[in-house]
This record gives structure tokens, C-alpha cells and sequence, in this order.
């Protein structure tokens, strides 16, 4: 039989436990103690000396994860609830730190259109957690990136923006090439927006211009073999990026004029 439990969801009587429930309450009991000192029920060696109490915890969690929550009857499980103890145990957990990230790289594409975090971006944190995804997705059955993972990345188009930035994909490029060509022709511009996506909802059209912008700086161009930037270059778009830069609006027959001469005396 389970415990009464109070207004506030406490043990009404644990004067009245007896045996394992009795000694679970006086181990949460310093729980909840170490919860109102510190904040969190997130207990390592650093914030707590009390072994026992550590042992406990762990315990606990492993219970917790199970999927009928082990040995964690009701009115235990509700004790923990009470003080948000399985918050702060997915805080900190594999999982949940996994999800911490995907949730900031998601508020990036939502941001700026992709999930190509750049390598001086404000969070390295994030930066860094990014190029972890993609060593591991290019391992044999992508490293450590289980099912449920992957597919969160491929719902956010991650796997594909990757895919973009290093460029080994040449028939996903010309596709792209392709729609920025349909862009100019319908919009007369080559200003793509980041965010746009293209004719379809899998188009990461502006995505792809914005890697083609940042990786023509580097040296050799980068991904952009000779002959993706020719094709850039004769399309007139190489000339309105510089002009884009050096703040001069672009303009449709200035483009064209520019693109031509550019052509001839690279010639």
C-alpha cells in the first residue's frame, strides 16, 4: 500500500515507512536537501561528498530510464517528479546534452537557413558539437548516430547542408546551379536570400549560394573547382557578389555590363 501523500505531494506520515521505503525516503530526503542548497539533483563527486548519498542517485537514474521505471513505485516516482529530479538527470545525460545541441543548431537554421555553423560563430560549443555529427555521420552506420538522432538531422535538412559545404556531391551542385539560373530569370537577381529554400521544400537553394559566397574567399576557392567557379563567373554571378561587397547595388544591366567586362579581360 502506498503512502498518503500531502497537499504539496509530500509524504503525509514518513513516520509510518517501514523497511526499503523508509530507507529510500531518508536517502531523499538529503536529495531534496542538496536540491534546495545547489539547484539541481544532478549530484557528481564535484558537489557532493556524500558517497553513499552519490551511490543512491545513480541508482536511481538507472532505474528512471527503465522502461516500466524499474523499482521507482508511483509515490516514489512522484517525489522525484515533485522536485524536477528527471529534469535535471536528462540535462545531463547523453541524450539530453545531445539534445540540448540539436535544439541550438536547429535555432541556427531557423536563424540564418543552415546548418553550416561557421567555424568563427559566437557558441564553439556548437561549433564543435556540429563537426562531431559529421565525422560521425561519414563513419561506417554513422558512428554514434542511432536512428532517432539521425533522423532529427535529416528532419532539419543538417545531413544534406553538409553535404553542400564540402561539395562532393556534383550532381547536387549543378541541380542547385540550375535553380540559381531559374532564380535570376524569375526574381532579376542573383541576391538569393539565405532562408530560401527553392521550388520545393527540400531545396536549400539559398543555403547553397551562401556556402558558394564564404568558400570563394579561401584559398584555391575552397569546394569551388575551376570549373564551378567558371560556370559562376560566365553566369555574371562571381561580379555581383564583388559588387555586393564593395556596397554597390546590384542592378540587372550593370551586372551584365560588369560580368562582361570581366570576361574580357580576364580573357
Amino acid at each position: 500500500m502506498e503512502p498518503r501523500l500531502d497537499e504539496q505531494g509530500r509524504v503525509a506520515e514518513p513516520a509510518n515507512l517501514t523497511g526499503s521505503d523508509a530507507q529510500w525516503w531518508q536517502r531523499f530526503v538529503k536529495l531534496e536537501e542538496v536540491k534546495a542548497q545547489q539547484g539541481t539533483c544532478h549530484l557528481t563527486p564535484r558537489n557532493c561528498s556524500d558517497t553513499q548519498l552519490l551511490k543512491w542517485v545513480n541508482n536511481q537514474k538507472v532505474q528512471w530510464r527503465k522502461h516500466d521505471r524499474g523499482s521507482l513505485s508511483g509515490w516514489r516516482m512522484k517525489q522525484l517528479e515533485r522536485i524536477r529530479a528527471p529534469s535535471d538527470w536528462t540535462g545531463y545525460s547523453k541524450a539530453g546534452q545531445w539534445r540540448a545541441n540539436f535544439a541550438k543548431l536547429e535555432g541556427y537554421a531557423t536563424q540564418f537557413g543552415d546548418c553550416n555553423v561557421e567555424c568563427d560563430y559566437a557558441d564553439p560549443t556548437l561549433t564543435k558539437w556540429v563537426e562531431t555529427q559529421r565525422w560521425n555521420y561519414k563513419k561506417q552506420n554513422h558512428g554514434n548516430l542511432v536512428p532517432w538522432r539521425l533522423a532529427e538531422l535529416k528532419r532539419i535538412s543538417a545531413i544534406e547542408d553538409w553535404k553542400v559545404a564540402e561539395g562532393t556531391d556534383e550532381a547536387m551542385w549543378q541541380a542547385n546551379f540550375q535553380l540559381l539560373k531559374a532564380y535570376h530569370e524569375e526574381h532579376g537577381t542573383f541576391d538569393v536570400p539565405r532562408t530560401y529554400r527553392g521550388p520545393t521544400q527540400s531545396n536549400r537553394l539559398g543555403a547553397w549560394v551562401a556556402w558558394q559566397k564564404r568558400i570563394r574567399h579561401r584559398p584555391g576557392h575552397g569546394t569551388l573547382t575551376p570549373e564551378r567557379y567558371a560556370q559562376l563567373e560566365e553566369l555574371g554571378v562571381i561580379a555581383v557578389w564583388q559588387q555586393m561587397e564593395t556596397g554597390v547595388k546590384e542592378d540587372d544591366e550593370g551586372t551584365q555590363q560588369g560580368a562582361r567586362a570581366l570576361r574580357h579581360l580576364s580573357g
